[in-house]
């Protein structure tokens, strides 16, 4: 059955793209009916195993899946499929932890069996920021030591979109860790700020409509394999912020001045 948030997602899409008829079809329904010329967006992961599965490849935008669970499904290079990630680039999740916290020098990274393939690019990032880059693998959530390691060797831990690791059995152990030593946590999502992370950047629906925008207005030919969200908000908890001694975070200018970054050459 459709969802109240699927139908008020298909309404702003149609209002954005009036030349386009756009139709729901929840997979509980039975196998759609494709026409030559069709595209999908593909809202959930059922509807992404679905598609896998097709022997034909129809133009699809398979919307916030996070890149370790990509890497845990062993997502091959699809004929036809975009990936439009749910995580944060690493990048922006960087600039924001420097502009709440310029003193830092060392960023702290947790990742896990299928988040080890983001290493590289969260390494470059530090790199473009001249900021270092200490990580440690936690294999096991119940064995604290690569935590209290990463923490000590870092000013701030930085986390990655890996469902393994940050979770809500894993979230107070990560939380009170880090706030014993005055280690901010940056990320990674919004979700995890309300839960006591210090910030993060995220996308709601009307980002996603935003950045879908661009890609439904172009041939499928140009889709690009993969892409972060363009658009974005941040998101603070000032008692977390209170509780570290830093000044309130200002959300508007933090976003703004993320964009003014992005925006440039």
């Amino acid at each position: 059955t459709t969802s109240p948030g699927l139908n008020a997602f298909a309404e702003a899409l149609q209002q954005q793209h009036p030349s386009l008829r756009i139709r729901q079809h929840p997979l509980q329904e039975g196998e759609p009916s494709l026409k030559p010329g069709d595209r999908l967006i593909l809202l959930d992961e059922a509807a992404l195993t679905w598609r896998l599965g097709q022997r034909q490849n129809p133009p699809s935008l398979a919307l916030r899946i996070s890149r370790s669970r990509a890497e845990q499904l062993h997502l091959p290079s699809v004929p036809g499929l975009t990936l439009l990630w749910s995580d944060p680039p690493p990048l922006r999740q960087m600039r924001l932890a420097r502009l709440l916290q310029p003193g830092i020098q060392r960023i702290g990274l947790l990742y896990g069996r299928h988040s080890s393939t983001l290493l590289e690019e969260y390494q470059q990032a530090a790199q473009a920021l001249g900021l270092e880059l200490t990580t440690q693998l936690w294999e096991n959530p119940r064995d604290n030591r690569p935590l209290q390691q990463v923490l000590q060797d870092s000013d701030l831990l930085l986390a990655i979109d890996d469902s393994q690791l940050y979770n809500s059995q894993t979230a107070k152990t990560i939380l009170l860790s880090s706030y014993s030593r005055q280690r901010a946590v940056i990320g990674p999502s919004a979700a995890f700020v309300k839960a006591g992370s210090l910030a993060s950047s995220y996308s709601d629906q009307a980002d996603w409509l935003a950045t879908l925008a661009p890609l439904l207005e172009q041939p499928s030919q140009q889709w690009p394999s993969s892409l972060y969200p363009q658009h974005f908000k941040v998101i603070s908890n000032r008692p977390v912020a209170r509780a570290l001694g830093l000044a309130p975070p200002d959300e508007p200018q933090l976003q703004r001045l993320l964009r003014e970054h992005e925006a440039q050459p």
